[in-house]
């Protein structure tokens, strides 16, 4: 989906910039995805398993999401740097072509300083954009508190849990919850 890039101002009085990402920032984007799955065990990898993710990889999915008609992806820019990246996939099958799925993932460093919910703000806005989508949808893990926060702001709901979902190294057993949010 095709977006103009938007400025925000962050609660610490910084600019950002929510902008599609582009080829010259794939480096940077593996870079942020590695350290983002290292500094919680609430994304669905650890920095080990995407060790082997190729640049090539990940040039090629830029590509896909500058031109996709049913993907919204934004990198969240700070201060010249890639704070953060979101993205709505919708989906395509004649059966769930209604829902579409949102995901996020901050640089610990730019927590709490309104980059998340500049994000939503966006997607939500693309969402209400796309004829016939009517669900918006994410899974997050047991004890993600802020998460759980922003996403209740707004106005996603729990409507199911997944209980032995995610095991952490240590054998921690986690949930998975579902929260949808109607159009």
């Amino acid at each position: 989906m095709i977006f103009n890039p938007i400025e925000y101002t962050l609660k610490d009085g910084r600019t950002l910039i929510l902008r599609p990402p582009q080829e010259a920032d794939a480096q940077e984007m593996l870079t942020l995805r590695i350290k983002t799955a290292g500094e919680t065990d609430f994304l669905m990898n650890y920095p080990e398993e995407l060790a082997s993710y190729s640049m090539e990889k990940q040039l090629g999915f830029i590509s896909r999401m500058q031109t996709s008609e049913n993907d919204f992806m934004a990198v969240a820019e700070v201060d010249g740097r890639i704070a953060g990246t979101c993205q709505l996939s919708c989906n395509t099958r004649l059966k769930t072509k209604h829902k579409a799925g949102i995901g996020i993932a901050i640089l610990k460093e730019f927590w709490g300083i309104g980059i998340g919910s500049a994000m939503f703000t966006e997607m939500v806005k693309m969402a209400q954009q796309r004829q016939g989508l009517q669900v918006l949808e994410l899974e997050v893990v047991e004890g993600n508190s802020r998460g759980m926060a922003l996403y209740r702001k707004f106005g996603f709901e729990t409507v199911a849990e997944i209980p032995y979902a995610i095991c952490l190294k240590d054998g921690t057993m986690l949930k998975a919850i579902t929260m949808m949010k109607k159009l």
